[in-house]
């Protein structure tokens, strides 16, 4: 009995969409059996399933991004709370969740402001929206600007130059975390855990918002920036008034959230 040959048209189909269909369902479509196209990707060193097309595991997205592998959080927070685009897909009785890159960044973009790019080589997940670069390049310099202003434990005597720079009643949280090199945020979590009752003055100049500032703010937002590089941009204010007045306009602090409302109108 002879063998059928394969023509052209098989194998470019074959090569499109390898990597991208379950191999029975490109089985049936060419009329062959799973054996022999199984062949033929061997005979052609196409490679495996998840070396090939737009599709990705899980796991090896987590470890290109500089996420844990073996951590939950992604599971919980991306898929269960974010609607993370993850597909499930058998291959030789072992079940792999699969991501479609093309769904992947639609989703990324939408859901930038939690997500970390510092550790993204370029091009390691292929081709790249002209977002991305921006966005990694953002990432790496919050990384440093975190790693330069952070330390692993707080002095005696930074607790007490801390309860003294807020008990003089005219230094603002901006003020304070620049003198003890902290960031305010830091600052903030330090009074509530000292149970230190005092708090810094309200920056002058955030009391008043113009309409220049407020479409300003608007404009950082729907550009993707996050809260560390909209304060640089909206300078004197400072992150918390920002944060505040985040929160009055929109309803929420969540800078993705935000965008989907504008989209939305």
């Amino acid at each position: 009995m002879s063998r059928r040959v394969w023509t052209v048209e098989e194998v470019e189909y074959l090569k499109d969409r390898w990597g991208l269909s379950p191999l029975p369902n490109i089985a049936k479509k060419l009329g062959r059996t799973e054996c022999a196209v199984r062949n033929k990707i061997y005979k052609l060193d196409m490679g495996g399933f998840f070396d090939n097309g737009d599709c990705i595991t899980m796991h090896k997205l987590l470890s290109e991004l500089g996420y844990s592998t073996n951590h939950t959080y992604a599971l919980t927070s991306w898929i269960e709370k974010r609607n993370f685009p993850v597909r499930y897909r058998r291959i030789k009785n072992k079940r792999y969740k699969i991501v479609a890159l093309d769904e992947f960044w639609v989703w990324a973009e939408e859901n930038q402001s939690f997500l970390d790019f510092s550790k993204l080589e370029k091009y390691s997940l292929g081709p790249e929206p002209t977002w991305v670069d921006e966005k990694r390049k953002r990432d790496i310099k919050n990384k440093r600007q975190f790693k330069k202003n952070q330390k692993e434990k707080w002095t005696e005597k930074e607790y007490e130059y801390l309860q003294f720079l807020v008990n003089q009643h005219k230094y603002t949280y901006s003020e304070i975390a620049k003198k003890l090199g902290r960031t305010e945020n830091a600052v903030a979590r330090k009074l509530w855990e000292k149970g230190i009752k005092a708090r810094p003055i309200q920056a002058g100049n955030n009391k008043e918002w113009s309409k220049q500032q407020i479409d300003k703010l608007k404009e950082l937002i729907l550009d993707n920036y996050d809260y560390e590089h909209i304060t640089e941009q909206l300078k004197p204010k400072t992150l918390r008034a920002i944060k505040s007045k985040t929160s009055r306009l929109y309803g929420t602090q969540n800078l993705d959230c935000i965008r989907k409302q504008f989209k939305e109108e």
